[in-house]
């Protein structure tokens, strides 16, 4: 995946085996 410059994403935070990582990245609208 790639993201525009400037462009907003919303993700859910969750623990990952080496420590906190993004989930269930998506663009938000």
């Amino acid at each position: 995946k790639t993201l525009d410059e400037g462009q907003r994403v919303e993700f859910d935070v969750e623990d990952g085996p080496k420590g906190p990582q993004a989930a269930k990245v998506r663009i938000a609208k």
